[in-house]
């Protein structure tokens, strides 16, 4: 290993240790900048064969334009109202969108590759009837989103905005699949459905172990808060279950606009 990459590696891993300390012991609330910063500077020497110029920045504008402002801002907070922020300044939500999300879509597609490894993948054979499954998903999806959001402002019912925000993301999870299937490229379901063992392996590996990452030192910091969630008060040390359920999503949603951006 390079002298450069260890010594990135090795800073990372110091940033990442200070924010876990800032978190638990201090309760600072902007510990998870810190701890973003680190995880990429630990995984990016090791997974940088996997992308180049373009497919970063493709990457970096698709993360902060529809993961950041549509998802998080949208309908995670004025929709959705699921969470909350700590924040009382502009620049902390400036921080939020353009840096804790394109770069914790590039953790969560780092972590993927990283436990995926130099596996032999199948990639070339089609899946009978895929494109039209992932139209009718898509179409159901933005129809459900479009329901549970007018539900929101209109009735009583307590979770219509949860579900707003749980059918957004699912939309895009489906979106990032069909577009590279109907240009004739694979896409992370095709290639799951092809190597269903080694894709299941590195997605529940990069979802959970960057869920207790990224989750438990927030039980101390709260630098957001869950609100108005389905199962809300069913927690796992600490964390909402149904919030590490989701978790799947922030892999395979960043995953999914990988294998759709990048080259071949």
């Amino acid at each position: 290993m390079k002298k450069t990459s260890l010594f990135s590696i090795c800073v990372g891993l110091f940033l990442l240790i200070t924010s876990i300390y800032l978190a638990i012991r201090l309760k600072y609330n902007h510990f998870y900048e810190i701890m973003l910063v680190g995880l990429v500077l630990i995984l990016y020497p090791v997974t940088k064969k996997y992308f180049d110029s373009k497919t970063i920045l493709k990457l970096y504008f698709t993360f902060l334009i529809l993961a950041g402002l549509l998802g998080d801002f949208v309908f995670g907070i004025i929709i959705g109202e699921v969470w909350y922020y700590n924040y009382s300044m502009v620049s902390e939500y400036i921080l939020l969108y353009f840096l804790i999300y394109p770069v914790g879509g590039f953790v969560m597609i780092m972590s993927f590759l990283l436990f995926l490894g130099n596996s032999q993948l199948k990639n070339k054979r089609k899946v009978k009837f895929l494109n039209e499954i992932l139209l009718t998903l898509s179409s159901s999806f933005i129809f459900l989103v479009v329901i549970f959001a007018y539900l929101k402002h209109t009735s009583s019912f307590e979770y219509s905005g949860f579900f707003s925000f749980v059918f957004i993301c699912l939309f895009l999870c489906i979106v990032f699949n069909y577009i590279p299937e109907r240009k004739g490229k694979p896409s992370y379901l095709r290639i799951l459905l092809n190597n269903p063992k080694k894709f299941i392996f590195a997605t529940l590996l990069a979802t959970y172990i960057n869920a207790l990452i990224h989750e438990y030192p927030n039980v101390f910091a709260q630098q957001w808060v869950y609100q108005n969630i389905l199962f809300g008060d069913i927690k796992l040390i600490g964390i909402p279950v149904i919030v590490l359920v989701g978790w799947l999503v922030l892999t395979i949603l960043p995953v999914s606009a990988y294998y759709a951006i990048k080259k071949g």
